[in-house]
């Protein structure tokens, strides 16, 4: 190779490395940005289209269809009034019989019981001295078909109704011994039912005879005397002169047997129940109780027994067999409630008071002392104590079930109760409301007007009764309830809790509720909304742009349905809203001080200081090489604190000018700070790439940008030697050409 295509091949390499430097410095970017920084800002109401109030709530307890069974104890609920229940009765002592117990008789501490079927037909004696443990003293059995259906005791005799055995009297005078004394009896004529004795004559009821009486003077050879002759006689009971008996197809008579040859009917009665009949008669203080099998009770005043006058009566669903009247109380034998209780005080009106229920069908029934022995089948004899019939429970409850529930929109704002109320001396009745189907009550005053503090949609009511003297009670006869609704509340769309804005006009949204026309949104400075800065839109739509400019502060609003009536929904609730229009003040810089000098710290840069400002969001940091900021500007936005750092390529000794601005939470934007500027000692080369707008994190408005290009400083010598070389290379050629 010539000399002269040496030099020209040195000469090509060396400018191609220029250009390849050159050319790089155009297209290569650091990993960090030069920025500049700038600081920155309930309650309810009726629905018009609803034709008025829900209708009122009025019980008069005569039926139980809203009635919580489940929550009620109090009694009288289906009847006619509601009262405290009384005091249970209880079981203490029992005995089983030989054979189904039928008929009893107590006479003393000895308990007589008819019973029929082997292996004990016949008559069973009970020592009940001690009533929690009656045990067997005697039994007599009766031949024949071994039927004791019926028995009553007088002097040193049992007189047993023995159905086909007729009436057999036993002699006993030694209770443990029993023995026969005597029989009447006319085989397959008379059945005998039941048997009552009064002086010489045993009066008997049953199947033939109906009705008659037998001469028991001579109890060794009694003899009927009399009869009726008519079928289906069950029981008999003698009152002076007059004979009350119940027969099998429902009739109820009434003797005239003030001559016992000549028995005169006084009066007779169909108490209506053929498939079980008249089945028990008990006679007191010129009134009669009659059981009627499945009809239940009846009670006639017979002060004139030509011409009884029926009282009142009490329905049963159960089947009544037989009755004992002691005091205020009946005390009836019912095939499923086993004893049941009434309270016969006012005969016009026999109300339930208790029953204890037996294991088997209960018969018969005889109340000795403060105990009721009941007869119930092979169970024998159950003794219950009566002590506590007539005495009420301290305390008992009646609660409804729903008596009114709202539509999905409507929620209950108030209501009001009274009552016909009775409440004697020692004696209370509160009441309560629940809105929200019994999760939350409260008290209320009867013929007061309530507002509920619970919000719901289910209506129900309680009562607590209570007494301090068990003899008394008080009692509730009619409950009305008057209430009115109101609209649901809204929810809360937009601005959320707590926002912070700049625009003094902001829209408020809401979520709409079913049925609503309009709605009222209230603004104001204290969240008990009554300052006089309060303000009130009412619109008809779930959105709200003021057309008016809202002061700056803190505010806060809610909504509530508002129709045409300006009834008032429950509002939602609160939500705060700061509307701030006032830009922040501008930071004061600290360092790098101005007109300093500076050498960067190797892996950081410069560190920028300046003073914190008391709002500030964040801020906003610009540098640039010019002081008015024309062109080539950085910018930073989003420093969160009043210090950061940056690395920056620059030429050495080229002036370079910064500033500050604070944005608050409300995205105002404060004025710039005072300029700073400052120059790197640090020999670096400044790197400038012009190319279009946009202002983000890594450019400023003009597109310009800081680039530092790490080992350039050797590259750049390397350039200049080559640079010189060729030079030198070109002036020597042209020497050699001379």
């Amino acid at each position: 190779m010539n000399k002269k295509k040496h030099f020209l091949l040195i000469e090509f390499l060396l400018i191609i490395s220029i250009l390849g430097i050159i050319f790089s410095s155009f297209f290569t970017y650091s990993n960090d940005y030069s920025y500049r920084v700038k600081s920155g800002e309930t309650n309810i109401i009726g629905n018009e289209e609803i034709a008025g109030d829900p209708p009122t709530y009025d019980e008069d307890f005569t039926t139980d269809i809203y009635k919580d069974s489940s929550s009620t104890n109090v009694s009288g609920w289906g009847m006619d009034a509601i009262k405290l229940p009384y005091k249970n009765v209880n079981l203490v002592g029992s005995n089983d019989t030989w054979g189904m117990a039928h008929s009893l008789y107590i006479s003393g501490d000895l308990a007589y019981v008819a019973t029929e079927w082997t292996p004990g037909g016949g008559l069973e004696i009970f020592n009940i001295s001690d009533p929690t443990n009656p045990y067997r003293v005697s039994t007599y059995p009766i031949g024949g078909y071994k039927l004791g259906f019926g028995v009553f005791v007088a002097g040193d005799y049992a007189y047993i109704a023995a159905q086909p055995d007729g009436l057999i009297i036993l002699d006993i005078s030694d209770p443990t011994q029993p023995t026969f004394e005597g029989q009447c009896w006319i085989w397959l004529e008379y059945w005998f039912n039941d048997v009552y004795v009064s002086g010489n004559y045993a009066y008997v009821a049953g199947w033939g005879v109906g009705f008659g009486i037998i001469d028991v003077s001579n109890p060794s050879n009694p003899f009927m005397i009399n009869d009726i002759g008519f079928n289906g006689g069950e029981d008999v009971f003698i009152d002076g002169s007059n004979a009350y008996v119940c027969f099998a197809n429902g009739e109820f008579r009434i003797f005239d047997i003030s001559n016992p040859y000549n028995i005169i009917t006084s009066y007779s009665a169909d108490l209506t129940d053929i498939q079980f009949g008249c089945t028990g008669v008990f006679v007191k203080n010129n009134y009669a109780y009659v059981s009627i099998g499945l009809d239940g009770l009846k009670i006639f005043d017979v002060s004139t027994p030509s011409s009884p006058i029926e009282l009142g009566s009490y329905s049963s669903v159960d089947m009544f067999e037989n009755l004992f009247i002691s005091g205020d109380y009946a005390y009836i034998t019912d095939s499923a409630s086993g004893l049941l209780v009434l309270n016969i005080s006012d005969p016009t009106n026999p109300s339930y008071i208790t029953n204890h229920p037996t294991p088997s069908w209960a018969m018969d029934v005889v109340v000795s002392g403060n105990y009721a022995y009941v007869l119930d089948g092979y169970n024998g004899i159950q003794v219950i104590n009566i002590s506590l019939v007539g005495h009420y429970e301290p305390l008992a409850t009646a609660q409804s079930e729903t008596i009114y529930s709202s539509s999905d929109s409507l929620s209950l704002l108030n209501a009001t109760l009274s009552s016909m109320e009775f409440t004697p001396p020692d004696t209370n009745i509160e009441y309560y409301l629940s809105p929200d189907n019994g999760n939350n009550w409260e008290q209320v005053i009867p013929d007061t007007e309530h507002y509920f503090t619970n919000n719901g949609k289910d209506l129900k009511w309680k009562a607590i009764l209570t007494t301090s003297n068990s003899s008394i009670t008080p009692r509730i006869a009619s409950l009305n309830i008057s209430y009115s609704t109101i609209f649901d509340q809204t929810t809360l769309l937009t601005p959320s809790d707590g926002f912070i804005t700049n625009d003094n006009t902001p829209t408020f949204n809401w979520n709409s509720v079913t049925g609503a026309l309009k709605y009222l949104l209230e603004l104001d400075t204290v969240s008990s909304f009554n300052s006089p800065n309060l303000i009130n839109e009412t619109v008809g739509s779930t959105s709200f742009t003021p057309s008016y400019t809202i002061a700056d502060d803190q505010w806060f609003w809610r909504v509530a349905v508002n129709d045409s009536d300006a009834d008032l929904g429950v509002f939602s609730g609160i939500r705060s809203i700061t509307i701030d229009t006032t830009p922040p003040v501008a930071p004061s810089l600290i360092s790098p001080a101005n007109n300093t000098s500076l050498k960067p710290i190797w892996g950081v840069g410069v560190f920028f200081n300046w003073n914190s400002v008391s709002d500030a969001d964040h801020y906003i940091w610009q540098i640039c090489y010019y002081a008015d900021f024309h062109d080539l500007v950085t910018t930073v936005n989003d420093i969160p604190n009043s210090n950061f750092s940056r690395q920056l390529g620059v030429a050495y000794g080229i002036p370079l000018y910064w500033k500050v601005s604070t944005v608050d939470a409300a995205s105002n934007e404060g004025t710039y700070s005072e300029i700073y500027n400052f120059t790197l000692i640090n020999p670096n080369i400044v790197y400038v790439n012009s190319g279009g707008g946009g202002d983000d994190d890594d450019e400023g408005p003009g597109g310009s940008r800081f680039e530092s290009i790490p080992g350039y400083n050797l590259m750049i010598v390397i350039a200049l030697i080559g640079v010189i070389s060729i030079i030198i290379a070109r002036k020597y050629r042209k020497l050699k050409q001379r």
